[in-house]
């Protein structure tokens, strides 16, 4: 029998076709082959216009290792791409640590750069690479992507169409259960080959790699944040990873952040406590909820207060593109042995189902309408502040006032109400 999986299929792109039918290609590099490479890779067949011309790895077995996988076209050092005249755009996906240097790098040799998050580690930092890009009449932008897809925009929608009333309070969470006794650093390989780094990943911190999921959504939806709350701690020291206490980041994080326009949320990170990744809008009326908010196809659901036994799929803002689980399908596309027949192959691929590279063809739409990018360098620069107030309790006691501000962002102009 023929299956699904086995038949071609329209591309689709979530940009309308009158969009598509006019871009032209964009020449790309990259700086950073490593884990997350592959997941932005995944998605690039859905963005032909982003034309990858160069990618550089210090590393040279990983960028072997990448030229033998995907075919790419990799450069021996990071002047070639510094150099090339063809590559306006450059991704920077090094490790946090080396975010603020490579990036400043890109922007003085004249390229825009979207860089994975944080955006630097200190607020300092990320507030001087938003000042010499605009000096330098560049752009600056920062991941995550997932402002950009289906659920946050249906959910986004949701809010401005006054379903719930007035918001009031958020409860976020981003858990990932007891990650050290998943002995991740060896079991979690992405297709390429490279394991998932997780000598650095407990150094930078559960958090400042996830936190920015979630607060580019709410800063999004409810402008800047006034102020933080924090409690974090590191509760499993011993993560079997040679990593001195006092290296390593907190496992652990809580915080309450006030939003100036009175929004109160709650956030969880870790990777300790029982996985959990959904986020919850309390309204007058009502609430919304996520049940993952990295999955871009993830439904966004509708309960009123005054009937909270009745819940309610809110319409999505459009069919979701990428959905490598099949959230947003019937239960039977889920069901472990249909998937095989019912899911492209290629829709059931490494990640946790989120279009990493929607962010950077949003990134290019900017640049070439002469407009800010929406999640550009001050707004970057208020979401790591924010990220670190949440991450580094040890520092702090009370609350913590904000010395940065988000410009407000608008929803895309491929999303309609």
């Amino acid at each position: 029998m023929k299956t699904k999986a086995q038949r071609p299929r329209p591309k689709r792109f979530h940009l309308p076709q009158s969009v598509v039918d006019g871009l032209q290609p964009v020449g790309i590099g990259c700086v950073g082959a490593g884990f997350v490479f592959d997941a932005y890779m995944q998605t690039h067949h859905l963005h032909p216009w982003l034309d990858l011309r160069a990618v550089f790895d210090r590393d040279t077995a990983r960028a072997r290792q990448v030229k033998d996988y995907f075919g790419t076209p990799m450069v021996d050092s990071l002047e070639a791409i510094l150099g090339d005249p063809s590559i306006s755009i450059v991704l920077n996906l090094t490790n946090p640590s080396e975010h603020f240097a490579v990036t400043k790098a890109l922007l003085e040799a004249g390229k825009h750069v979207y860089s994975e998050k944080p955006l630097a580690t200190t607020v300092g930092e990320a507030r001087a690479l938003a000042q010499l890009a605009e000096a330098r009449g560049l752009q600056v932008g920062c991941a995550p992507s997932s402002l950009f897809g289906e659920a946050a925009q249906t959910l986004w929608r949701a809010l401005r169409r006054g379903q719930i009333g007035q918001p009031r309070m958020v409860i976020a969470n981003l858990d990932e259960g007891a990650s050290h006794h998943q002995n991740l650093a060896e079991t979690l390989i992405n297709p390429s080959g490279a394991k998932w780094p997780a000598w650095d990943e407990y150094r930078v911190g559960c958090t400042a790699e996830h936190a920015g999921y979630v607060l580019t959504w709410m800063v999004a939806f409810f402008g800047s944040v006034r102020r933080v709350m924090n409690y974090s701690k590191v509760f499993f020291p011993d993560k079997g990873i040679p990593i001195p206490v006092g290296e390593m980041a907190p496992d652990y994080a809580t915080a309450m952040l006030e939003f100036e326009n009175g929004v109160v949320a709650q956030i969880n990170s870790s990777v300790v406590t029982p996985p959990n990744h959904g986020l919850y809008v309390v309204g007058e009326t009502g609430y919304l909820k996520v049940d993952h908010v990295w999955p871009f196809a993830c439904p966004v659901t509708l309960v009123q207060h005054a009937r909270p036994w009745l819940t309610e799929t809110v319409a999505p803002v459009s069919e979701p593109v990428w959905d490598p689980k099949g959230l947003s399908k019937p239960w039977y596309y889920r069901h472990w042995r249909l998937r095989d027949y019912l899911l492209d192959p290629a829709d059931r691929a490494f990640g946790v189902g989120d279009d990493k590279m929607r962010g950077v063809t949003e990134f290019m739409l900017a640049i070439a309408s002469g407009q800010p990018y929406g999640l550009g360098g001050d707004f970057s620069a208020h979401i790591t502040e924010v990220t670190y107030a949440i991450q580094d309790g040890t520092t702090h006691a009370g609350w913590q006032d904000m010395t940065t501000r988000a410009p407000a962002v608008q929803p895309p102009p491929w999303v309609g109400g």
